[in-house]
C-alpha cells in the first residue's frame, strides 16, 4: 500500500514566500528503491487570473535500472482542503542517482497562493525503462545572456552544448530553466524531438522572457531531458555557417593548425599544431608563445583528461568544409604532444546527415548570408537569405526559422518564415527582411537555419 509523509511546511521569507516539506513515498514493492526528499516552492508572480509558483523536489532511484517517472504535486488550505495541483511527465532518473525535478504551476484564482500551507508530492507512475538511451545525453555547457531588457520583461538567450555518447541517434524534449538563487526554476523554455547524432556533441539554444520583476533573481540556466528515444534521422533539416572570425583556423594547404590556447588559468598561448600522414597533431615548439585573451573563442587544453577542446575550428582550403564544431583532440604521445582526432561536427551540417524523416535524402540548404539595410539606435533592418535545393522529383512544402547566434551559440534573435515551397529536382533562394537590436546584430557569430517540412 502506498506510504505518503505529510508535513505542514514553514514560513520562510524569500520573493514572496517559501515552503518546505518532507516526504517518503514508495509506491509499491517493486518501487521500494526510489524516495524523495526537500520538496519547496517558491511564489513568483501574480495577476488577475493565476500566481506563478515554482517548486521542485530531489527524487533519488536506488534501482539498477533506469526509471521513467510520472508525478503530481498538490497544494493545500489549513484545513486540509486541495487548492491546485500540477503534474510532471516523461522524467528520467538514471540507476543509482538523483535527479532534481522541476515545475512552474499555474495557481488559479490567484490568491490561492497565498492560502496554501501545505504541500504533496507524489509519484503517479513508474516504470523501468531501457538503458540503451536514458543515459546517451550530458550537458557539457550552459550559457546565457540578456539580449533585451523593459518594463515588462528581460529577454534571456540560452545555449546547451549537449553530447551524444552513444552509437546511435538520439531525440529527445529539453527544457531549459532560469534558476534563482535557491536552484527554483523562474521560467522556462521547451525544445520537442531535439536529434542528436551518434558520438557527437550539438548546440542547442532558445529564448526566455523573464517577468522584469524577477531579473534581479536570475542566476543560471540549467537544461534537461525527457522522453528520450533512438532515432535514426531528425525532423528538420538544420544548417549554421560562422560569419565572424576564429582564434583557431586550420590550413589544409600549409598542414598547420594555428590557435589561441589556454588551460583554464586565466593564461593565454598561441600555438601550432602540423599534421601528420596518419592525420594526428603534433604540437610545434616554434610558434608557441605568451599571447592576450582572444576575441573569439579559445581553445581549451584539459590536463586531466589529455583533451585539447575547439568549439569553433575554421578550415581553410578544403573543398565542402569550413568549419568545424565542438572538436576534441587526444593526447596519444604525451612526449612529442601528438593529439589523435577525436569527436567533431562539420558546422553547415549539425546533425551529421541532411536526410529527415520527413523529407527523406531530397532537401538540403546550400548557403546563407545576411545584410544590413538600415540602423538606427533602436534596431537595425537586417536582410536575410539562404539557399535550399530539392534533389528529388517532388515539391516540398516547408516553413522554417533562421537565427541569430552569438560565439557562444546563444540565440540573439529569430524570425519565421511561412508556406515556403521548393519544386523538384531545383534549387531557390528565399529572403526575407527582420529588426535586430543593433548590439544583438554586432555580435552575431553564427547564422543557423532550420527547415521544418510542412
Amino acid at each position: 500500500m502506498p506510504v505518503r509523509k505529510l508535513l505542514i511546511w514553514p514560513n520562510c521569507a524569500f520573493i514572496l514566500f517559501c515552503v518546505q516539506l518532507t516526504l517518503s513515498m514508495p509506491l509499491a514493492a517493486q518501487e521500494d528503491c526510489l524516495t524523495s526528499a526537500d520538496l519547496s516552492a517558491i511564489a513568483l508572480t501574480e495577476n488577475s487570473s493565476y500566481s506563478e509558483v515554482t517548486w521542485k523536489v530531489t527524487t533519488s532511484n536506488a534501482c539498477d535500472y533506469p526509471v521513467e517517472i510520472s508525478a503530481k504535486w498538490e497544494i493545500f488550505d489549513a484545513d486540509d482542503f486541495l487548492l491546485d495541483t500540477d503534474y510532471v511527465f516523461g522524467q528520467f532518473i538514471a540507476p543509482n542517482s538523483s535527479e532534481t525535478l522541476r515545475s512552474i504551476a499555474l495557481v488559479s484564482p490567484a490568491d490561492n497562493a497565498q492560502k496554501f500551507v501545505k504541500q504533496l508530492f507524489s509519484v503517479t507512475s513508474i516504470s523501468r525503462v531501457s538503458d540503451d538511451y536514458v543515459e546517451c545525453l550530458e550537458v557539457v555547457e550552459n550559457s546565457s545572456r540578456v539580449v533585451e531588457k523593459n518594463s515588462t520583461f528581460t529577454q534571456l538567450g540560452w545555449s546547451a552544448v549537449v553530447t551524444n555518447r552513444c552509437n546511435s541517434g538520439v531525440k529527445a524534449h529539453s527544457t531549459n530553466l532560469v534558476l534563482e538563487g535557491n536552484a527554483h526554476a523562474i521560467d522556462e523554455d521547451r525544445l520537442y524531438s531535439r536529434f542528436f547524432p551518434a558520438n557527437a556533441s550539438k548546440s542547442i539554444f532558445g529564448t526566455h522572457l523573464v517577468d522584469s520583476s524577477l531579473d534581479d533573481f536570475i542566476v543560471s540556466t540549467i537544461t534537461t531531458f525527457s522522453d528520450i528515444e533512438g532515432a535514426s534521422y531528425p525532423e528538420e533539416v538544420e544548417f549554421g555557417e560562422w560569419v565572424r572570425g576564429s582564434s583557431s583556423v586550420l590550413d589544409m594547404n600549409t598542414g598547420v593548425l594555428n590557435t589561441i590556447v589556454t588551460a583554464g588559468d586565466g593564461q593565454f598561448f598561441s600555438a601550432g599544431f602540423y599534421i601528420n600522414s596518419d592525420l594526428t597533431f603534433t604540437f610545434s615548439q616554434e610558434v608557441f608563445a605568451s599571447a592576450s585573451e582572444p576575441a573569439y573563442r579559445h581553445s581549451t587544453y584539459n590536463s586531466a583528461t589529455g583533451v585539447l577542446g575547439f568549439p569553433y575550428l575554421k578550415v581553410q582550403n578544403y573543398e565542402g568544409l569550413t568549419a568545424l564544431e565542438h572538436t576534441e583532440f587526444n593526447l596519444v604521445n604525451a612526449d612529442t604532444l601528438t593529439f589523435s582526432v577525436g569527436a567533431y561536427v562539420d558546422a553547415a551540417n549539425p546533425n551529421s546527415t541532411y536526410t529527415t524523416d520527413e523529407t527523406g535524402a531530397c532537401l538540403r540548404v546550400l548557403d546563407t548570408g545576411i545584410r544590413q539595410l538600415s540602423r538606427n539606435n533602436t534596431y537595425v533592418e537586417v536582410s536575410y537569405k539562404y539557399e535550399v535545393e530539392n534533389l528529388c522529383a517532388d515539391t516540398i512544402d516547408f516553413y522554417s526559422r533562421f537565427h541569430f547566434l552569438d560565439q557562444m551559440f546563444v540565440e540573439l534573435d529569430y524570425d519565421l518564415m511561412l508556406d515556403n515551397q521548393v519544386e523538384g529536382v531545383s534549387r531557390k533562394t528565399f529572403s526575407d527582411t527582420t529588426l535586430v537590436e543593433p548590439v544583438s546584430f554586432d555580435s552575431t557569430a553564427k547564422l543557423y537555419v532550420q527547415l521544418i517540412p510542412d
